[in-house]
């Protein structure tokens, strides 16, 4: 918080910016608040995905952990989330893949076998279907190793 000095002018510039802020998100605070009542939900499911190799990740799996069928588990999660649980393990994959090819020099080999993709080409025909370029392309415009 902005401390107070010459004629109040830093409390001026947060007071405004907060307003700014306030009045922009009001509009959106339903879902943002939902959103996260949502999220909170799911942290067991959010814990156990980060130790798994996510590729062999299944509703079943999921739903067993909420001692629910895989249909009323799929459902509930696409409701409070938004989007499918597939698309959601999917864009998880996406990420750690992006960061592993960008900070990493590890093959694609050794990346695939991390996400627990079994072959190497199917990390390639992932990474591609997903990102619209080839992991090599995506090393080159990023910069990685």
């Amino acid at each position: 918080m902005p401390t107070v000095v010459q004629g109040d002018q830093p409390f001026v510039r947060f007071a405004s910016l907060a307003r700014i802020t306030g009045h922009l998100l009001r509009p959106h605070l339903k879902e943002i608040v939902a959103r996260t009542r949502a999220a909170s939900e799911f942290l067991r499911l959010f814990g156990w995905l980060r130790q798994q190799p996510l590729a062999g990740v299944s509703v079943a799996d999921a739903a067993r952990l909420y001692y629910l069928g895989d249909s009323a588990f799929s459902k509930r999660f696409r409701r409070k989330m938004g989007v499918s649980f597939k698309a959601y393990l999917n864009a998880m994959l996406v990420r750690q893949a992006q960061h592993q090819l960008h900070y990493t020099d590890r093959t694609v080999g050794e990346i695939a076998e991390d996400l627990g993709l079994v072959y190497p080409q199917y990390f390639h025909r992932f990474f591609r279907t997903h990102c619209h370029c080839t992991h090599t392309e995506f090393r080159e415009l990023k910069g990685g190793h």
